[in-house]
């Protein structure tokens, strides 16, 4: 199993441009459903990705947006262990040469040419920056291969549909001919695609946007991001600009792409959706034993939330017969920090002895070995157990 790579990711948010936060944010993104970029989101097509939002809080490159109706986005991410998807649904009250007639600036004639004098982010657009080396000196611009890469979907133009049909375009560096020409074959080879749509009822659009790993992130020479190789370790968050044209305000912001994981995020959240109001989750025992402890506590967060958005409660089995003392404390700690209503553990009394004491009420312990006594229960209980599991002894009847 593979273990999550942050890679640092800019979005940019329209005309009015709007650049995300200046504080260091991070976007995890799951395996999820293969979605079919239509720039239409269906039911349940989008359930299983990570949402983020803007743009009140983001850095204005021109002027603040003050109303949500004016200028707002809900957007998500995922991946299927090929490609990573996003989508963007774009909350904007006039949309250029849609609501607008398409006029042209007198300085910039040639904004709607499908050449590098053209002006991809002249009209509604998202862009989406990529440094997948997760480095960062602090002056590069996109280099425009695999490694970083600023690509542009506007809403009214493209390079396969021309002017007039939304979807993707070339971005910077536009001016090297060997970016050009790399952008325009993953455009071209369906590397990268992105399905626009203005809302059937107006006042914004759906942009679908997919890359694929190889060629689009190339995290060091020759290797492309997968899923299926423990070639990769997790890095610290990168930095990127996050800002249109260059502009001197960076901020920081990353991507965490994490590898499927048992199924058992999806699993969880299928049974949430048919309406059951306790989950059981199973700790993951391999990474803790590796302890790879962010990796842990970012599966139990995602699953931590669904329950919340459910209402349902969270327990966790902390499989403590294969962990040590100290890791035995690192995972409630973690059960904690994720705020699980339970915590599971074997009939145990010196487990409880150590767990019980650091929990301060704020999570039960349940003892998920049968118990079939009623001084057992009563031992267990006086241990810290809130909950038994009960079973028949043979003879009994009832």
């Amino acid at each position: 199993m593979m273990t999550p790579w942050r890679l640092p990711i800019a979005l940019f948010c329209l005309s009015s441009s709007s650049c995300p936060p200046a504080i260091p944010q991070n976007a995890v993104c799951f395996p999820g459903k293969t979605p079919k970029l239509d720039g239409v989101i269906s039911p349940g097509e989008w359930t299983d990705a990570t949402e983020f939002f803007g743009v009140s809080d983001w850095i204005p490159q021109f002027s603040p947006t003050t109303d949500p109706k004016d200028l707002a986005l809900r957007g998500a991410v995922k991946h299927d262990g090929k490609r990573i998807y996003f989508v963007f649904d774009v909350t904007d009250d006039v949309l250029y040469a849609i609501d607008t007639p398409r006029w042209l600036p007198e300085k910039n004639p040639k904004a709607h040419e499908l050449t590098r004098e053209g002006y991809p982010w002249f009209g509604d657009e998202m862009e989406l920056l990529i440094n997948a080396t997760n480095t960062w000196k602090g002056n590069e611009n996109a280099v425009g291969n695999g490694a970083s890469w600023q690509m542009v979907c506007n809403l009214t133009k493209s390079r396969l549909g021309g002017v007039g049909k939304g979807g993707l375009m070339e971005g910077e560096p536009r001016s090297d001919p060997k970016a050009w020409a790399t952008y325009q074959q993953w455009i071209k080879s369906g590397a990268q695609q992105c399905a626009a749509k203005p809302k059937p009822n107006g006042k914004g659009y759906i942009l679908e946007w997919s890359a694929a790993f190889d060629p689009c992130f190339e995290i060091k020479p020759g290797v492309f991001y997968s899923t299926s190789t423990v070639a990769c370790k997790p890095k610290s968050l990168g930095r990127v600009r996050l800002n249109r044209y260059s502009a001197p305000r960076p901020a920081s912001a990353s991507l965490t792409v994490c590898p499927p994981h048992a199924a058992k995020l999806y699993e969880g959240r299928d049974l949430l959706r048919r309406g059951v109001r306790e989950i059981d989750f199973t700790l993951n025992i391999g990474k803790m034993l590796g302890r790879q402890f962010q990796y842990v506590e970012t599966e139990l967060l995602q699953m931590a939330k669904s329950c919340a958005e459910s209402g349902a409660k969270l327990k966790v089995d902390l499989g403590a017969r294969y962990l040590d003392r100290d890791l035995k404390i690192i995972a409630l700690k973690i059960c904690k920090r994720i705020e699980a209503q339970f915590v599971s553990v074997e009939a145990n009394l010196d487990d409880l002895a150590l767990l019980s004491p650091l929990l301060k009420e704020r999570i039960a312990i349940k003892v998920a070995t049968n118990t079939s006594s009623l001084a057992e229960i009563l031992a267990l209980r006086s241990a810290g157990a809130a909950r038994n599991r009960l079973t028949k002894r043979s003879g009994d009847s009832g």
